[in-house]
């Protein structure tokens, strides 16, 4: 049985068609939850402001910004929520399987330092409070700018830009670890 991980969405996250384009399914597949997470705000963070320092890993030497070239121009700028006490993003719930999560991280850059895991409460229009996960900026990167996280524009970019990238992430992301999701199929 797979474990489900409830996980928090904003900026293109919240939309169930980037969730279609990243995890390579119908876009009626995807019912999330509208919520709200507290003690974070949603902010802009520019190319040139992602890092370029070299991590390592498994799969090689790289910087943030070095893999985000490969897909976006300096005119590129994501969403990523900060720890702010002060503040509040609005954002969707979506049930996941570890698979997807993984996914999520890889298109995220987490394991080459650019946004870290974290676990939140989420605060759901019906009053429910729901522990998810998310990511968020890193402890010392910088960031453009704080915006409303209500009412905002999730695409920073062309829609298809997104799901060219999308798509690219997830298709590397499978073939960098086939090997691995062979076996763990088979256990």
């Amino acid at each position: 049985m797979t474990n489900k991980i409830l996980f928090f969405g904003c900026g293109t996250h919240r939309e169930a068609a980037m969730m279609s384009y990243l995890l390579g399914r119908a876009e009626s597949e995807f019912k999330g939850v509208p919520a709200t997470i507290r003690g974070y705000s949603l902010c802009i963070q520019r190319l040139d402001q992602t890092p370029d320092t070299i991590f390592v890993n498994e799969h090689g030497s790289f910087s943030v910004q070095s893999l985000l070239r490969k897909n976006w121009d300096d005119s590129f700028r994501n969403y990523i929520i900060k720890a702010d006490p002060e503040g509040s993003v609005a954002g969707i719930i979506w049930e996941l399987d570890y698979l997807d999560f993984e996914i999520i991280k890889y298109w995220e850059i987490v394991d080459y330092g650019w946004y870290e895991e974290c676990d939140v409460v989420a605060h759901t229009d019906d009053g429910q409070q729901i522990s998810v996960r998310s990511v968020r900026l890193r402890k010392g990167h910088q960031i453009d700018s704080i915006v409303d996280s209500i009412s905002y524009d999730p695409w920073l970019q062309s829609q298809e830009q997104y799901k060219i990238a999308a798509t690219k992430s997830r298709q590397d992301f499978l073939s960098l670890n086939a090997e691995k999701l062979m076996t763990d199929s088979k256990s």
